[in-house]
């Protein structure tokens, strides 16, 4: 059976390579105005392009955020293909803000989505920004 060396913060894992890696990772911090959070989700593309990931991961965002509302994208300069969204929808707790980066890995997609109350809105731009600024890609397994 072949394996795949699976690392975390703690240190690494060996598992069947044919896995798939559903797990996501949540930050959260806390400021006057409330709870900004930072996730990072990564999916294979399985043969799709980069646009059509994009395309298929925020087609559903009219429909299922309430009150969907996009805003103009800020542009980022990585090493690596990325492209921004932004957004404000409702929920019980009021106006919400999403900040997203799609990060194109060749062979697979990197989704780091910020997002807070519409008040944390500054905090959410700069938690997400200073993640894409500091980031440092591993050589490929």
């Amino acid at each position: 059976m072949d394996e795949y060396q699976y690392h975390i913060d703690e240190g690494s894992l060996s598992l069947p390579a044919d896995f798939r890696d559903a797990s996501v990772n949540v930050f959260e911090w806390m400021s006057p105005e409330g709870i900004c959070t930072l996730t990072v989700q990564r999916e294979k593309k399985h043969g799709r392009s980069f646009e059509k990931m994009i395309e298929q991961t925020t087609a559903p965002y009219a429909k299922s955020f309430p009150a969907f509302a996009e805003e103009e994208p800020l542009a980022f300069e990585l090493e690596v293909p990325t492209v921004g969204r932004r957004f404000r929808w409702r929920n019980e707790k009021g106006v919400q803000y999403h900040h997203q980066a799609f990060v194109d890995l060749g062979d697979s997609m990197l989704v780091l989505t910020a997002g807070g109350s519409a008040r944390t809105a500054e905090r959410v731009d700069e938690v997400l920004l200073q993640a894409l600024n500091g980031m440092r890609l591993r050589e490929p397994a």
